[in-house]
């Protein structure tokens, strides 16, 4: 399979011109769009073949928009993450704080990315109503009745906001995600969903501290104190594989 991408993340791409460009394929539809278009973080689409993947290239090069199609396989996977109790940020790096109070500290020099926003996380959501069946009594004037839980379930979404460094170690990815029922602890502070300000300012230290093409466009954002969304957990995670791809092939 092959991957259709994005040469910026500047690159805006609306859903008419999306729809008209897919007619040149053969495996996708206008349909499809409503999702490509709504997450174009990098990654415009990673499953297609490879006559379908230039001919969406061309199609929007015509339109003005250029991209870049590679194998599907060259893309980074992300490792699972782990987590840590606290972070701790100095002039000289940041240091890890685990569940048993160790602490593990980096150099600034040897992080390698930072990506950090709020998105809207979709959970499942369990349903649950009493229902009353009915059964035999034993006789005419007693139909019986019994109730029983019926369990069913829908999604809804949540908001949150992670942050997730990615270091030089054998489980390279660190993440910490913030709901509404916790927090994240930062030298000392413990910081909520509702501190909008003070996750600003986090993000800005990060942001001014590393190299542009090694932060995302949440920390981006936070330099000028503006904070960024993400409309999902996949735009989230997509844009970090797409930023690790232009990192590799940098480094080669």
């Amino acid at each position: 399979m092959h991957a259709l991408l994005q040469t910026s993340l500047g690159q805006p791409i609306d859903r008419q011109t999306l729809e008209e460009a897919v007619m040149a394929t053969e495996g996708l539809a206008k349909p499809d769009c409503a999702g490509l278009v709504r997450e174009p973080f990098g990654i415009i689409a990673a499953d297609l073949s490879q006559d379908d993947a230039l001919a969406l290239q061309a199609a929007l090069r015509s339109r003005n928009i250029e991209t870049e199609v590679i194998d599907a396989s060259a893309l980074p996977v992300l490792p699972q993450p782990r987590y840590v109790r606290a972070l701790k940020l100095t002039d000289s790096g940041i240091g890890l704080v685990d569940f048993y109070d160790r602490e593990t500290s980096y150099e600034w020099p040897h992080i390698v990315f930072a990506a950090a926003g709020g998105l809207l996380h979709q959970r499942s959501v369990q349903d649950q109503k009493m229902e009353a069946v009915r059964v035999s009594g034993g006789h005419a004037k007693d139909p019986g009745s019994l109730s029983t839980i019926v369990t069913g379930h829908h999604f809804e979404s949540f908001p949150e906001f992670r942050l997730e460094l990615f270091l030089p170690t054998k489980s390279p990815r660190v993440q910490w995600v913030l709901t509404e029922d916790s927090v994240i602890t930062v030298n000392g502070a413990h910081l909520r969903l509702r501190d909008g300000d003070q996750l600003t300012a986090l993000l800005a230290r990060l942001g001014n501290t590393l190299a542009p093409e090694q932060t995302n466009l949440g920390i981006k954002a936070a330099i000028t104190g503006q904070q960024f969304s993400y409309p999902s957990l996949h735009a989230f995670e997509e844009e970090i594989i797409w930023s690790f791809y232009q990192l590799t092939r940098k480094s080669l």
